[in-house]
This record gives structure tokens, C-alpha cells and sequence, in this order.
């Protein structure tokens, strides 16, 4: 593993140096993935251009914190971070500006932490996912200054769906685009319609025999969830159609042993 690692950066140095480019490999960081747990937490060295690099835990990329044993969870809890910040912003503006100035606040400015790539960090832990909606419900108290009511009935109230629900219809978003080739194309290879003709317009659940790599990704998750929506959903000949009936989707609840 490691010598192919070391191949494919020395070649991307080499392609540097051709197009009279320099790279850094002071910059440079590397992290083992692996089903197995404990290769994850090994340490582990390589040599480039000179350099000794030393295997990570985790690291950014494009905007997302990986980690190792890819839980996400230095990811969200960045994302519950700066959305806490945010929230007290909001909390001082309280009595300065009206209710529907905070709620654009609240869906504009907080509420979209948790939709950037959303897809890949949404198996994350039942404990953050709860801490994840606290902050929306903290966020529609502020802005209704209603500190009695329960969260479903201020969801209602705003008309805005809980993030759980927000994330989902999301992924269906983005199956449906890739059912009907206006998506990005790599991913129509997640998904795989049904050839039963009672099932046509359902996709293939794939089996699995983990939790972490197989129920708790897109692949199979995306499938239970087309599965969940009605026939017209399914039916629907345009994104608008699509997106206008999922309007009143209430989403499917995780039946795992972690979120039960």
C-alpha cells in the first residue's frame, strides 16, 4: 500500500516539475482507511522528495474533515461549532429585528451548515444528529421568542423541515437527477433500478454485512429511502414535479440498533 502511495505522489511530482510547476511536500498529508480499526490507528511513515511524511487521523478536504475511522464526527462538531457562534449572533439581534428578519437569519446563515455536502457526513452519530436539531430549536425559539413550545410545532409554525427531513429529501434530490442523467454521472452508478416489473420503479437494496460500510452509506440508504416515497414521487416528469411532491414527504426513521 504504501510503496503504490509513494508511486502515485512521485509521478505527480514528476507531472509538476514537467509543466515547470513546484510542489510542496512539506504540505503534503496521508491517512489510511481501512475496515479493520486498529490499522487505522497505527502510525505510519513515507518518504517523498526528501520528506518524511507522517499518517494523519484526520484532514480536510474541499470543505470536509475526514477522519480515519470515517464517523465525520470532527466534522460535525466544527459545523455544531460555528453554528452555536452563529446562534448567539442571532440570539443579540433579537430586539432588533422582526420574525421573519430572523427566521431568513436562521435558514440563510445557520440552517446552511448542514446542508454542504451533507450527503457524505449525515451517518454520522444519533448523539450529534440530536445536538444538530437542538440548534435549529434553539434557533426558532430566538426567533419567535416562544420558549414553551415543542419543536415539531415551531417547525409547522416557520413551515421548515426538521435537518433529518432536509437531508433526506436532499439525497432523493439528487437520486432523482441521477435516475434521469441531470445529475452528476458518477452517480448513477450508486443506484440501480429494479428489473421486477411490480417493482419497476424501485431501486435495488443491496445486501450488507456491516453497519458502518454498508447500511450506514448511500448506496443502501438511498434505496430505502426511494422505497419510502409514494408512486408519483417516483412517476415525476420534471425536477420541479419531483421537488413540488416531496413538499409533504415525512421521511423514514433509522431502524438501526444505534439510532433505536
Amino acid at each position: 500500500m504504501l510503496s503504490g502511495l509513494k508511486a502515485a505522489c512521485e509521478t505527480a511530482i514528476e507531472w509538476f516539475d514537467n509543466n515547470l510547476m513546484k510542489a510542496n511536500p512539506d504540505k503534503f498529508n496521508f491517512m489510511v482507511l481501512s475496515p479493520f480499526r486498529n490499522e487505522t490507528k497505527n502510525v505510519y511513515t513515507l518518504r517523498i522528495a526528501d520528506v518524511i511524511l507522517t499518517s494523519v487521523l484526520q484532514a480536510p478536504l474541499l470543505g470536509i474533515t475526514f477522519d480515519t475511522e470515517l464517523s465525520f464526527r470532527p466534522h460535525v462538531l466544527n459545523l455544531i461549532k460555528s453554528a452555536n457562534f452563529q446562534l448567539h449572533t442571532l440570539k443579540r439581534l433579537c430586539g432588533f429585528v422582526d420574525t421573519r428578519t430572523k427566521l431568513t437569519i436562521l435558514k440563510a446563515f445557520i440552517r446552511s451548515n448542514f446542508t454542504y455536502c451533507c450527503h457524505i457526513w449525515c451517518f454520522t452519530s444519533v448523539t450529534l444528529k440530536d445536538r444538530i436539531e437542538r440548534l435549529q430549536y434553539r434557533g426558532l425559539r430566538y426567533a419567535y421568542n416562544d420558549y414553551d413550545s415543542d419543536y415539531y410545532i415551531l417547525l409547522d409554525r416557520a413551515g421548515m423541515d426538521s435537518i433529518e427531513l432536509l437531508i433526506q429529501k436532499a439525497i432523493l434530490i439528487d437520486i432523482y437527477k441521477a435516475l434521469n442523467n441531470i445529475g452528476a454521472t458518477y452517480l448513477k452508478e450508486f443506484f440501480t433500478l429494479s428489473k421486477n416489473s411490480a417493482r419497476r420503479n424501485d431501486l435495488v437494496v443491496p445486501r450488507v454485512d456491516s453497519s458502518t460500510y454498508g447500511i450506514h452509506s448511500l448506496r443502501y440508504h438511498g434505496a430505502k429511502l426511494w422505497a419510502a416515497l409514494p408512486r408519483r414521487a417516483k412517476r415525476a416528469t420534471s425536477l420541479d414535479d419531483f421537488k413540488a411532491a416531496l413538499v409533504n414527504f415525512k421521511g423514514i426513521k433509522c431502524k438501526c440498533a444505534m439510532c433505536r
